[in-house]
This record gives C-alpha cells, sequence and structure tokens, in this order.
C-alpha cells in the first residue's frame, strides 16, 4: 500500500471511531427519546378519547339550539361548524396515534 492510499484510511479509521464514540455517548440521550415517546402516545391516546366525549356533549348542545327560534340557532350552527373542524382535528390526532 502506498503512502497516498494509507492516508485516507487512516482518515476513514479516524471518522469511524469518533463517529462510534459519539453514538455510544449519545445512547442515554435515545433512551430518554423512546421513554417519552411512549408516555407521549399514551397521553395521546387519553386526550383523543376524551375529546371525543366532549365534542359529542358540544354537538348535543348544538342540536338543541339549532331546533329553537331566534338568536341560539345561529349558535347552533356555529357550534356544529366547531364540532366539525375538531372532529377533523381528532381524525388526524388518531392518525398520529397510531
Amino acid at each position: 500500500m502506498s503512502a497516498a492510499q494509507a492516508s485516507p484510511n487512516s482518515e476513514f479509521i479516524s471518522l469511524s471511531n469518533n463517529l462510534l464514540s459519539e453514538l455510544k455517548n449519545s445512547y442515554p440521550f435515545w433512551e430518554d427519546l423512546v421513554a417519552k415517546s411512549g408516555k407521549f402516545h399514551s397521553a395521546l391516546k387519553v386526550v383523543i378519547q376524551t375529546s371525543s366525549v366532549f365534542i359529542d356533549a358540544i354537538q348535543k348542545v348544538a342540536d338543541l339550539a339549532s331546533r329553537t327560534y331566534g338568536g341560539s340557532r345561529e349558535i347552533g350552527t356555529c357550534l356544529t361548524r366547531l364540532c366539525l373542524r375538531q372532529r377533523r382535528l381528532e381524525t388526524k390526532l388518531k392518525s398520529m396515534s397510531k
């Protein structure tokens, strides 16, 4: 092996050794990320379940307000729109939690 070939090989070896040592030192951070992502997933599932129940309750009030006369009808329409938007958001959250 010539001197010109030995230099790139030694640089590659040095670079790969540095990379491996950095990966070994970052192991606790990766473990922390995995643990926190599990907690996030659990919390996201709880939020989805509770928000679904809450949106159902708002929808019942919106339906009640829509069946009345006067200004309450407009409030019912606005609440129905709000529920539709929140259900779209809920669908996106469900896709994230899978």
